[in-house]
């Protein structure tokens, strides 16, 4: 039995989907912006993908899970099948698999939603179109070589993976003209952005950046051409290898086109105080419309 806590996208260091989408490349081609569901007696689950195919006829796209935080997530294995339309999910446990076709004038793609011996059912409706260039951008693999560059400041793109996990990370730093670094980090799979890094330490090629919030820090060594920092995350007693790679541009700033208001997930402004620590979270609270 499959319940909410299907395709859950945890904190930093939590679990990561990858998704691949099988459909045809004619009149009725899923090229677009999609905006559903995958429903079933015990779940809703507002979802959203965007596919495009490139000027060389392979496919690109991404997904977003608003409710669980995960964002323009990149896809991978996409192929083209008639009208036919599958995604895999690799690296979540129960191996999750969509299974769907597209209607005749293509503005629907539905089927069944497999995973761990469960079934439910999924439904994609075309809500706009996307740039082909943004999304492949957005779904190529990082970059081996980062771009040359003196100092700390611009934006360092890297990947974290621990077993199934992987998590990209983006690192913008910025130097005022006193030469104080301060920057913020986004996990890009996550939605979470402009989390303040509250400390940024730099001794010769070593390098330190450390959160509050979460509790966690990056320490490695800048490299002597200033493209890279090999180092490693720590969070939660956990250690894990992370090379960050300089950009010449905000990868974080490649988005599809789309979607519009009104969503079709209901969104609600939340506060938790804890008045004995003087401390509060605010947050946006995302919910499948009709629950």
């Amino acid at each position: 039995m499959m319940n909410a806590s299907v395709l859950a996208a945890g904190q930093v260091l939590g679990a990561i989907l990858a998704t691949s989408l099988f459909a045809n490349a004619q009149d009725a081609a899923p090229q677009g912006h999609w905006e559903g569901s995958i429903n079933g007696p015990e779940i809703n689950l507002g979802i959203s993908v965007g596919l495009a195919q490139t000027s060389q006829g392979s496919w690109v796209g991404e997904i977003s899970i608003p409710a669980q935080g995960l964002r323009d997530f990149a896809l991978s294995n996409i192929e083209v099948e008639g009208s036919r339309v599958a995604f895999s999910m690799q690296g979540i446990p129960g191996l999750p698999q969509f299974h769907g076709k597209l209607s005749k004038d293509a503005e629907r793609l539905s089927g069944n939603f497999t995973q761990g011996g469960g079934s439910l059912r999924f439904s994609l409706n075309r809500s706009g179109d996307v740039d082909p260039a943004l999304v492949a951008r957005q779904a190529s693999p990082l970059p081996l070589i980062g771009v040359e560059g003196d100092g700390l400041g611009g934006f360092w793109l890297g990947r974290l993976e621990a077993g199934a996990t992987r998590l990209r990370l983006l690192f913008r730093i910025k130097a005022d003209e006193s030469g104080t670094l301060t920057g913020t980090l986004d996990s890009l799979d996550q939605g979470a952005t402009g989390l303040k890094i509250a400390e940024i330490l730099v001794e010769e090629q070593k390098v330190r950046f450390k959160l509050n919030s979460p509790a966690a820090s990056f320490e490695g060594t800048l490299s002597e051409d200033g493209s890279e920092i090999v180092g490693k995350w720590m969070q939660s007693g956990r250690s894990i290898p992370l090379t960050i790679k300089r950009q010449e541009t905000d990868p974080g700033q490649a988005r599809l086109q789309g979607p519009k208001r009104p969503y079709p997930y209901q969104e609600e402004h939340v506060v938790f105080r804890n008045e004995g620590a003087g401390q509060g979270l605010a947050g946006t609270l995302m919910t499948p419309t009709g629950t």
